[in-house]
């Protein structure tokens, strides 16, 4: 049942951006089995897959907004939630390809680099529901919603909060991120 668990926040994450990259994966893959991108950099790989994924995300997106409705989408401001998605999404897909594909720095600081960009990302996740509590708080007191920007405001000061935490975190732990593909495991391995 957790496994189960893991795998349907694996592909949540990785449908709405904030879950890890496998560029990596995928490059090695179609090395293996001479697909279409054999032989190509790894930043070639990584902007690909950004746009394959980002073809899911809008497919979410509308999915989204054909269900709540477009009066709800709007009223909630649902698009700025996705514009974060996006943002941190891009992040992380940067900084793998800094620490992974470009090799901005080596060895523990890789790896610190990239947790810099993965804790940026993962840092959006408890914004959502510390906005939602915000616009809680607005409709139980009869204020109209998004009014003062207490929830804008709430989401980004959230979201700060753990980028900082994420940054600190970054800085004091040295070791392998958990989380990326067995490829990219199996390189780091190596080169340590």
């Amino acid at each position: 049942m957790l496994q189960l668990i893991l795998k349907i926040l694996y592909v949540i994450g990785y449908v709405f951006l904030v879950g890890p990259p496998r560029a990596m994966q995928m490059l090695e893959s179609a090395n293996q089995e001479g697909g279409e991108l054999a032989g190509q950099p790894l930043w070639k790989v990584a902007i690909v897959e950004y746009i394959i994924r980002g073809g899911l995300f809008l497919v979410a997106a509308v999915l989204i907004e054909e269900t709540v409705g477009d009066v709800y989408f709007e009223m909630y401001k649902i698009d700025f939630f996705f514009a974060a998605l996006i943002i941190a999404g891009g992040v992380h897909a940067l900084f793998y390809l800094m620490a992974f594909g470009w090799q901005v720095a080596g060895g523990a600081n890789r790896s610190r680099l990239y947790r810099f960009g993965r804790n940026f990302a993962y840092a959006v996740v408890p914004a959502f529901p510390a906005a939602g509590l915000a616009l809680f708080w607005q409709q139980f007191n009869q204020q109209e919603l998004f009014s003062g920007q207490l929830v804008n405001q709430v989401f980004l000061a959230t979201w700060g909060v753990f980028i900082l935490a994420g940054l600190i975190e970054a800085l004091l732990v040295s070791r392998q991120p958990m989380g990326l593909d067995e490829t990219l495991q199996e390189k780091i391995n190596a080169q340590s």
